[in-house]
């Protein structure tokens, strides 16, 4: 069963400031002894680079490489710490959002439906007045001078 790591705060925010501060403090809870040298092991980088994984410092070649090694469990948790929502939260906002999506769409698709049912019955209406059978065929004094 994979580990879950709740996102921590920096500097009192509940969301990171970069990539590379959610990465940060990510690897800072995964490994809370030692982090650059336990880092470096896990993620096959040099001490050196895990220092810098520690300060924030993060190019996309360490990145991958952590995510190969921690997968969605990295993912989901720098996602936490720059949106401020875990991916459940935010993929319940999109569904809300893609079902208000579905709404709309629907009244205004109702809404066009009816103003084609009034044009269409207005067409009708001075068809009759003006005395023609059908609003495409013009006026009996138009058929008939025909």
């Amino acid at each position: 069963m994979a580990r879950h790591f709740d996102c921590i705060p920096l500097d009192g925010k509940e969301t990171a400031d970069s990539l590379g501060g959610a990465v940060s403090a990510y690897i800072r809870r995964r490994f809370p002894r030692d982090t650059a040298k336990h880092a470096a092991g896990a993620y096959g980088v040099d001490h050196e680079t895990g220092k810098s994984l520690t300060r924030g410092h993060v190019s996309s070649r360490t990145l991958a490489r952590a995510v190969r090694v921690d997968g969605y469990e990295l993912l989901d948790a720098v996602g936490h710490a720059l949106t401020g929502l875990t991916r459940v939260e935010w993929e319940r906002l999109k569904i809300t959002q893609i079902q208000e999506e579905i709404r709309n769409a629907t009244i205004r698709a109702d809404e066009i439906v009816a103003s084609a049912e009034r044009l269409a019955n207005i067409r009708a209406l001075r068809a009759t007045e003006s005395g023609a059978t059908s609003p495409s065929l013009g006026s009996r004094e138009d058929r008939a001078g025909a």
